[in-house]
């Protein structure tokens, strides 16, 4: 299976050129051969990849060719996307409009009328069509939601492969670790999209293993 992923590998590890992937399997022993892959640097030694593993691969460890004892693991994602369900369900090709009310046209759109409603770079729109508002600086002022205002880019290239999670500002602000109701894979053109209930989030980028790294914004959906 094609699988695109972020190492973090600490702010000092930039301008590395001899990192491969080993896939490993979910007691952590080697799966297969090493795999080099493509990766893509986008700063303070984090590090975008996307490669070919076998399907049975759990973990990923990406490391130095030169020096084993620099290594970043990571858990593989396999969350099915809307599509990859029609797709296994032969639901209906990957383009075109399913019929209105169908099973298909619902698995593409999760929710309307009380929500959950879609929420992207953009921002979007909650009950009775009201726009969602946006926190740049969480600093509790919302102001309306800029076109583009959260694609993420680095040193203005869109950033692929960046998992975007959402988080109930409650359970951010309270510390706890939970409150995740949504994640994404930011796409080529740095895009992400989810789907919210009507309160207020937190929007994270998780370019590492850590999710529940600082707030990027805090989002407020009618």
């Amino acid at each position: 299976m094609n699988v695109t992923d972020a190492f973090s590998f600490g702010a000092s590890q930039t301008g590395l050129s001899d990192l491969t992937v080993q896939p490993l399997a979910a007691n952590g022993s080697s799966l297969g051969s090493p795999v080099v892959g493509t990766f893509h640097e986008i700063g303070l030694g984090v590090y975008t990849w996307t490669g070919a593993v076998d399907d049975a691969s759990a973990f990923l460890k990406a490391y130095r060719t030169g020096d084993a004892t620099v290594f970043c693991l990571s858990v593989v994602d396999r969350t099915l996307t809307a599509q990859q369900v029609r797709d296994a369900m032969k639901l209906a090709p990957t383009s075109g409009a399913a019929a209105t009310g169908s099973v298909d046209d619902l698995l593409g759109r999760p929710g309307s009328g009380a929500g959950p409603y879609a929420i992207g770079p953009s921002g979007g729109a909650g009950a009775g069509g009201a726009a969602a508002t946006l926190d740049a600086d969480n600093d509790g002022s919302f102001s309306s939601w800029t076109a583009s205002a959260l694609r993420f880019t680095a040193s203005g290239s869109p950033v692929a492969g960046l998992t975007v999670r959402a988080y109930t500002k409650s359970a951010w602000d309270a510390g706890t670790g939970g409150g995740l109701v949504a994640e994404s894979i930011t796409d080529d053109a740095g895009d992400w999209l989810v789907y919210l209930s009507s309160g207020d989030f937190v929007i994270t980028s998780d370019a590492a293993y850590d999710p529940y790294m600082a707030a990027r914004a805090t989002i407020r959906v009618p």
